[in-house]
């Protein structure tokens, strides 16, 4: 992360997304800062839960207008950033992801719900549908 002086304006952290110092903000974070993100779909009244999050629908994490910001839950985020690239990395590795969004934990194994072998091809099927 990359800190600013307080109170100086936003700050861009590696990842891209922005903070603002608000420490009494109520998503204030330990550091006094809150993504700008988070801040905008809390004050909106779009995120209600701090436990949930906010995704980026175009994947700009500067680009924070309420019309490209979706509160998920936890799991749906990470099943949506699944999908889209096509693979979920966890602490045992990097795993393909089926068209059906399961994680194809073995290679060369089949999507559980249409049998297809669990390659390029299905996702190649998965990117002609967007």
């Amino acid at each position: 992360m990359t800190y600013k002086t307080r109170g100086v304006g936003p700050i861009v952290h590696a990842e891209g997304y922005l903070s603002v110092w608000m420490p009494d903000h109520p998503l204030a974070r330990a550091d006094g800062y809150v993504f700008v993100h988070r801040q905008v779909a809390w004050d909106a009244g779009l995120l209600t839960d701090p436990a949930l999050e906010v995704h980026h629908r175009n994947e700009d994490k500067a680009d924070n207008r309420l019309d490209n910001l979706e509160i998920l839950t936890k799991s749906e985020h990470a099943r949506r950033h699944a999908w889209e690239r096509g693979q979920i990395t966890n602490q045992f590795g990097t795993f393909a992801v089926s068209e059906h969004g399961r994680a194809a934990y073995v290679r060369g194994c089949r999507c559980p719900l249409c049998t297809k072998a669990n390659t390029d091809d299905c996702r190649a099927r998965r990117q002609a549908r967007r």
